[in-house]
C-alpha cells in the first residue's frame, strides 16, 4: 500500500513540490483566482523556495498557465524577476555513506565555483559543518569551517580519528553574506580502493525519497548489489525492500527496521530467490519516512560502482 502523506500519496500523478506537498491541481486553482499572481502563489505556499527542485517544472506549468486562454494576472509578469526559487537564502543539508578499511577510504569534496559561463563574483561563501556518524547513530566527528569564494573543501576518512569502518555523513551548507545560488556549490563523495575510485553527488536530505525503486541484474544466481540505508530523521524508519519480475510478481522481500540517525546495508543476496532465476529484477525499497537510498554494485575485480536512489520528485 503506498504511504499516506496529507490525504495523498506520493506515487499518485501530479506531485509537484514535496517540500510544502503541493500538486499541479493546487498551482492550477491558485491561477483560478482574479488576484492570483506569482507572488502570491510564492507567499501562500512557499514553492520553490526550500529545495528548489521544483522549480523547473513549476516555471513549465507556469508558461502553460500564462498561454492559456483568460490567464490572469500572471500575464505579463516575468518569474525571474521574484528574487525567489533558485536564489534564496537557505540551509543546503546533504547526506551520504562512507566506508573506511584498510583497503578502501572514502572522500568528500565540495567545491565553491560559479556557474558555467558565469560571473565567478556571483557565488557567496558558505559556512560547512560535518557530523560524522556511526552506523549505530553515534556521533564520532565534527568539522567545522568556512567555504571561500573559488574554494574547496576535501575531507578524507583518514583525516578523522577513530573513524568507524562504516557509517554515514550529514553535510550542511549555509550561505553566509548574501543569497545562495543553487548549482555552484555540488558536493561529491568518492569511495577509494587499492586501484580503483567510485564517485557520486552526495543527496539533499529534503530528497531523500519514501519509496522508490531501481533495476538490477541477476547472474548465476547473484545480484552483488548492496542497498545503503540512512535515516536522518529524529524517528525510528520501517523500511520494507522487494525484488520483483518486470511483470510485477514480487519473488522476495525483507522488513528493516532503522532506529534514529542509524545507518545499515542489506545485501540483496541474502534474500531467498530461487537461484535459478536469473534476468533483471526491479528493487523497490518503501520506507515510513524519507531515508536516503543508495546502490552498491560489487565487481568481480573487486572494485564497486554507486548511485543513489531517484531524487523524490
Amino acid at each position: 500500500m503506498p504511504i499516506e502523506a496529507h490525504g495523498g500519496t506520493r506515487e499518485e500523478p501530479g506531485w509537484l513540490c514535496y517540500c510544502f506537498d503541493i500538486t499541479k491541481q493546487d498551482v492550477l486553482a491558485h491561477f483560478a483566482r482574479p488576484d492570483a499572481s506569482y507572488e502570491t502563489l510564492v507567499d501562500e505556499t512557499n514553492i520553490a523556495t526550500k529545495c528548489t527542485a521544483c522549480r523547473l517544472d513549476l516555471e513549465v506549468l507556469l508558461e502553460r498557465v500564462h498561454l492559456r486562454p483568460g490567464a490572469t494576472s500572471l500575464s505579463g509578469q516575468s518569474v525571474q524577476d521574484h528574487g525567489r526559487g533558485i536564489k534564496v537564502r537557505q540551509d543546503l543539508a546533504d547526506v551520504g555513506f562512507y566506508l573506511n578499511t584498510d583497503q578502501v577510504m572514502t572522500v568528500l569534496r565540495v567545491a565553491n565555483e560559479g556557474l558555467l559561463f558565469d560571473d565567478v563574483s556571483r557565488t557567496v561563501p558558505y559556512n560547512y559543518t560535518v557530523w560524522v556518524f556511526s552506523d549505530r547513530g553515534k556521533l564520532c566527528q565534527k568539522v567545522k569551517g568556512k567555504l571561500g569564494r573559488r574554494e574547496a573543501l576535501t575531507l578524507s576518512t583518514e583525516d578523522l580519528q577513530d573513524c568507524p569502518e562504516y557509517g554515514w555523513f550529514l553535510l550542511d551548507l549555509e550561505p553566509t553574506e548574501s543569497n545562495g545560488l543553487m548549482g555552484t556549490v555540488r558536493p561529491q563523495m568518492a569511495v577509494v580502493g587499492p586501484d580503483w575510485t567510485a564517485t557520486v553527488h552526495t543527496q539533499l536530505v529534503s530528497m531523500a525519497c519514501r519509496y522508490k525503486s531501481v533495476l538490477a541484474h541477476r547472474t548465476r544466481g547473484r545480484f552483488a548489489i548492496d542497498i545503503s540505508l540512512i535515516n536522518p530523521n529524529l524517528w525510528s524508519a520501517q523500511v520494507s525492500l522487494d525484488v520483483a519480475r518486470l511483470d510485477g510478481q514480487v519473488l522476495a522481500c525483507e522488513e528493516v527496521s532503522l532506529p534514529s540517525r542509524c545507518a545499515k546495508i542489506v545485501s540483496l543476496d541474502r534474500l531467498e530467490i530461487d537461484r535459478r532465476l536469473d534476468g533483471i529484477f526491479r528493487v523497490g525499497v518503501r520506507s515510513s519516512l524519507p531515508v536516503s537510498k543508495h546502490v552498491i554494485v560489487r565487481h568481480n575485480d573487486g572494485s564497486v560502482s554507486l548511485d543513489h536512489f531517484p531524487n523524490a520528485k
